[in-house]
């Protein structure tokens, strides 16, 4: 079954100790999925789950299929975590760290079994890009939120 990492950002309530105005994390974890579908959905309820009644899951799940898979022992393996502060409103956190309008996404219908000629096929940019070999495709579903 092929393998997925999908990156979920979440807000936490306020801690004593926090020097700004909002705490977000941005978590990666990792899913032995059918479809990158299955896997942002398995990825979206492990994040609610994950952030309990104590934080607020902001709806940006971006998903990548990794073409070497593993076979996974169990599904949601957190594999980073980077905990931020900042004044930032939650849509213009996103927009400034995830959205600014630059990323080299694909959408969400290249599945692990397309043939390579069949996958999304790479925007035009002025980013010195050549090929798409040297890119990383990021996968978005974002919520109604955006």
């Amino acid at each position: 079954m092929p393998t997925f990492s999908v990156r979920s950002v979440i807000q936490w309530s306020p801690r004593t100790d926090q020097r700004k105005k909002h705490v977000y994390e941005e978590r990666i974890t990792l899913w032995n999925a059918r479809s990158l579908r299955e896997a942002i959905a398995l990825a979206e309820r492990e994040a609610k789950e994950y952030a309990g009644d104590d934080a607020t899951c902001l709806g940006l799940l971006q998903g990548y299929w990794m073409f070497d898979g593993c076979r996974l022992r169990k599904g949601g393996i957190e594999v980073f975590s980077l905990i931020r502060e900042s004044d930032l409103p939650p849509k213009a956190y996103l927009k400034r760290f995830f959205d600014i309008g630059c990323e080299r996404e694909g959408e969400d219908n290249a599945e692990p079994d397309a043939a390579p000629n069949r996958r999304p096929p790479f925007p035009s940019s002025d980013t010195g890009f050549s090929g798409a070999a040297s890119l990383t495709v990021l996968l978005t579903i974002r919520s109604q939120l955006l």
